[in-house]
């Protein structure tokens, strides 16, 4: 109990002398009194101890404690706000080299070395509208193909002509991995990860497609970082084949 009381009084005379305020003062009085602190420190040991009350009283007798102790103040007042002025100042300062001049420094001496935000939103801005691009034309070219296989089946059908194509080898293949996938998960999912493999996005390692399409040789990964949980892939040549066969016969059934 007496530890944590004095543990206590102790946390208190440092919260008090760590005060901006308090400590402030503390420093302009002694200075300001380094006479009065000079005579008690340095009193002559044969001195009675009436005679030092008196040199005391006298000190305090031509400087009045009262409006010497506001005169403190005052000072403690002025210093505070001149610390803080030149700390403003400095801060300034700081923020003016870091955000203006070392920029503009390092831009001029390697251009590479940095980019400035407003080039990065553009470039941001055109990516996101070449995606959106990519899937606008990627959905065109689905909807092409469907209405010239639609327009040949009509000329076959208008020439009487009965054709039951038969599917090789690859197609059958292909067939069978698309089934594969579609019972994996849902086709969405798969027309996202293509999407994300297409873009050059990682992947998560957790996706239930991956083992399928790279045990199909489908996906082949890249040697690139991307940390515990994402991994990079490639489409192989096969995989171009298997997505061109998806897109036509899958990624539109939903």
């Amino acid at each position: 109990m007496v530890k944590d009381a004095l543990n206590s009084f102790f946390d208190n005379i440092k919260e008090r002398t760590t005060n901006p305020f308090l400590g402030t003062f503390v420093i302009v009085w002694l200075i300001h009194n380094a006479k009065l602190v000079y005579i008690i420190l340095f009193f002559d040991k044969g001195l009675p101890l009436n005679s030092k009350l008196q040199i005391i009283n006298n000190y305090f007798t031509v400087n009045p404690f009262i409006w010497h102790t506001i005169l403190v103040v005052i000072i403690t007042m002025l210093v505070l706000i001149f610390t803080y002025l030149m700390l403003a100042i400095a801060r300034l300062v700081t923020d003016f080299f870091e955000r203006i001049v070392t920029p503009s420094v390092s831009k001029w001496t390697d251009k590479n070395s940095i980019v400035l935000k407003s080039d990065y939103i553009e470039l941001q801005t055109k990516l996101i509208d070449f995606e959106q691009r990519l899937k606008d034309e990627r959905a065109l070219r689905i909807v092409s193909e469907k209405e010239r296989d639609s327009a040949e089946l009509q000329i076959i059908e208008d020439k009487g002509i009965d054709v039951i194509p038969e599917l090789n080898d690859s197609d059958k293949r292909f067939n069978r991995i698309s089934k594969s996938l579609s019972n994996a998960t849902s086709i969405e999912e798969v027309n996202e990860l293509i999407f994300l493999i297409n873009s050059e996005q990682p992947i998560r390692k957790s996706s239930a497609l991956l083992p399928i399409l790279v045990r199909e040789s489908i996906l082949k990964a890249i040697d690139v970082d991307y940390g515990s949980q994402l991994i990079g892939y490639n489409f192989t040549p096969f995989g171009n084949e298997f997505v061109q066969y998806w897109n036509d016969n899958y990624a539109d059934n939903i």
